[in-house]
């Protein structure tokens, strides 16, 4: 019986017992629990001496605690409580991985690397259109390769309580089913045939492990599964998925740019960060005619070019959603959004002998490619970013006129969005810094004059 008594003594600490006892690790701590949460909740009750005492059999424990030991005792409560929650974090931490796709949805996650596109993908459909054949629901899988979602495997079911039976609930046939880590090139498949082979043989270690009471040992599925979700019929109801993905990239160029990772979930070789030497930065030819005219005396040439030169950092956040059907596979909602920011600098030259309209063609100024994403026969993301220039315009009473511009341009808030009706496209461009300024006009004795304007902040 509990024994609790209470003295105005200050007695130190100190514990005996009438009989030692050996008790496993496990009811030791149990013990040290329950001992730590009694004391906790009486010890803030009293600022006596008190004593906490248990009596069964011949075993008895008596404990005393004075004021100086109700320090102790909170220091036992605030090491006490983290183990709780360290115990209650990793229960829930785990009890996403633990639970089986047998209630109509499942879903799948991508962790986002420098190297891949973070995503997660949610099938929805009726109870019976989506199943699970991981261990999670009870099935132990005898053979499968994880480099092709097109294969026959083996399996069995080893524990029935799991939920074993919700794959066959209205037949295996056309059900989208989640596979383990280490089968298949991807999460979900389609079970394109079911049968029980006559061939029922198992590995000798494993049927030892299943083999149940009554000595029979469970019934051996062969499944033949792919992910093409076109050839299926509607006998188990359609499969609505959406598939959200998401990255950081960021981009130093002036040149072409060029995950829970399975085997056939695939990234693209873009780098989270690409780097370009400046000094090598291409310089576009925005336009450049020249024009011969025939005179009496001589042949008198004219010509109008215009150079850029560019260097170019993006820094670029992707949202990526679709939604569609699974089965039949059809997409009926793609929304594209790239918050981008990016600083801009380089010159500008123009050289003029003549006058007239000018029209150039498109000029890719930059193009990369992000990291991509691909589920294999359901989705692949593969999102890419592209810049051109197309120079025109009208050059008239600039005769014999040279230029060079160096500017520097600052760009925020850029939104690139699909469809525009979603979000209106907005732009925050900062005033352009220009560090120089150099014009160059000649006269028609050959005889340059150079002007120079350089900025001043």
């Amino acid at each position: 019986m509990p024994l609790i008594e209470s003295h105005s003594s200050w007695s130190p600490a100190v514990l005996s017992s009438t009989s030692t006892i050996a008790l496993d690790e496990n009811l030791w701590f149990l013990c040290l629990i329950l001992l730590t949460l009694w004391f906790s909740r009486y010890i803030s009750r009293t600022s006596e001496v008190c004593f906490f005492g248990y009596e069964m059999g011949n075993i008895s424990w008596r404990i005393a605690f004075s004021r100086k030991v109700q320090e102790t005792s909170a220091t036992m409560k605030l090491v006490l409580l983290p183990a709780l929650s360290f115990l209650f974090y990793r229960a829930y931490g785990t009890s996403g991985l633990s639970e089986a796709c047998l209630g109509g949805s499942c879903s799948f996650e991508v962790e986002e690397s420098p190297t891949s596109l973070g995503g997660i993908i949610e099938l929805s459909g009726s109870s019976s259109a989506i199943s699970d054949i991981t261990p999670t629901a009870g099935w132990q899988i005898l053979n499968c390769t994880d480099s092709t979602n097109s294969q026959a495997i083996r399996l069995v079911c080893e524990d029935e309580s799991k939920g074993c039976a919700h794959l066959f609930q209205n037949g295996a046939q056309d059900t989208v089913i989640r596979l383990p880590d280490d089968c298949g090139n991807s999460p979900f498949v389609r079970v394109a045939d079911h049968w029980v082979p006559d061939d029922q043989s198992i590995p000798s270690e494993l049927a030892s492990k299943l083999r149940r009471r009554d000595g029979t040992i469970p019934q051996v599925h062969v499944l033949q599964i792919d992910d093409d979700f076109n050839r299926t019929s509607s006998l188990q109801g359609p499969i609505n998925f959406n598939f959200r993905a998401q990255g950081d990239h960021h981009v130093a160029a002036a040149s072409v740019g060029t995950q829970r990772k399975r085997q056939g979930i695939t990234t693209g070789n873009a780098s989270e960060t690409q780097t370009v030497n400046t000094n090598n930065s291409p310089t576009f030819i925005l336009f450049k005619d020249i024009l011969s005219c025939n005179t009496e005396d001589e042949v008198i040439t004219g010509e109008l070019e215009a150079l850029l030169d560019v260097d170019t950092s993006f820094t670029i956040e992707v949202f990526v959603l679709v939604s569609g059907t699974v089965m039949p596979l059809e997409i009926f909602a793609f929304q594209f959004d790239a918050p981008t920011s990016a600083s801009i600098t380089g010159s500008f030259s123009q050289f003029a002998t003549l006058e007239g309209t000018v029209s150039g063609e498109p000029l890719p100024l930059l193009s990369v490619d992000f990291n991509s994403l691909t589920i294999p026969g359901l989705a692949t993301i593969n999102p890419s970013f592209s810049i051109t220039a197309t120079p025109s315009g009208v050059v008239q009473d600039q005769p014999n006129f040279q230029s060079r511009i160096n500017f520097n341009i600052q760009i925020d808030n850029l939104e690139f969005t699909y469809p525009a009706n979603f979000t209106p496209a907005t732009v925050e461009v900062s005033r352009p810094n220009l560090r120089e300024c150099r014009l160059i006009i000649t006269n028609i004795a050959k005889n340059n004059l150079w002007i120079t304007l350089t900025n001043s902040r």
